[in-house]
């Protein structure tokens, strides 16, 4: 008798697979296994799993179709070689089965234009990026502690005989940080 097995995905440890398990039980899928990992890591133990789950005659049956990958070439590779083991791949979301000629199709197509908006979602994040930096803005990690005002008497006190220990104890910070603030003086 053939198993319907389940995998379901989330990108990040904030975000949760109940929707994807939930359907994924509703379709009749048993085992189901399912991980929060990027889907660019080829390292999915879950998925793993899954896959070595599975036999000839079975199905795996994913909520969407990009929850095999995040590039085309990764998820068709999964699609073709499940397909030479004669395992049809579902998908949930998409109505797709790849065991007919449209759904290998339709499965190509989708997996094409997941591709395309994750590196679309790259270029947008890039150039937010880029206009932060423009702007003069922090792109994060702790804020600076000294204007270049202080920045510079600091390297004045330095240059007049000063030590890093002293300047660091006086300004509350550590030495450290003095000497990313001295970096490139002589």
């Amino acid at each position: 008798m053939s198993k319907n097995v389940g995998y379901a995905r989330v990108s990040t440890k904030k975000q949760t697979t109940e929707q994807q398990i939930a359907a994924l039980e509703k379709s009749g899928c048993a085992p189901i296994f399912a991980e929060k990992m990027s889907g660019k890591r080829n390292d999915r133990p879950e998925l793993t799993k899954a896959l070595a789950e599975l036999e000839a005659g079975d199905v795996l049956t994913v909520w969407k179709i990009d929850r095999l990958g995040r590039d085309a070439l990764q998820m068709l590779s999964t699609i073709k070689e499940l397909k030479e083991r004669g395992i049809v791949v579902r998908s949930l979301t998409e109505g797709l089965d790849s065991g007919t000629d449209t759904g290998q199709m339709v499965i190509g197509i989708l997996s094409l234009v997941a591709e395309y908006e994750v590196s679309l979602k790259a270029e947008r994040a890039e150039a937010k990026r880029a206009l932060i930096r423009k702007r003069g803005g922090n792109l994060g990690g702790a804020p600076k502690k000294f204007d270049a005002e202080q920045t510079a008497a600091i390297r004045r006190a330095h240059a007049s005989g000063e030590t890093v220990a002293g300047l660091a104890r006086v300004h509350g910070v550590s030495r450290p940080t003095i000497y990313r603030m001295l970096e490139g003086q002589k």
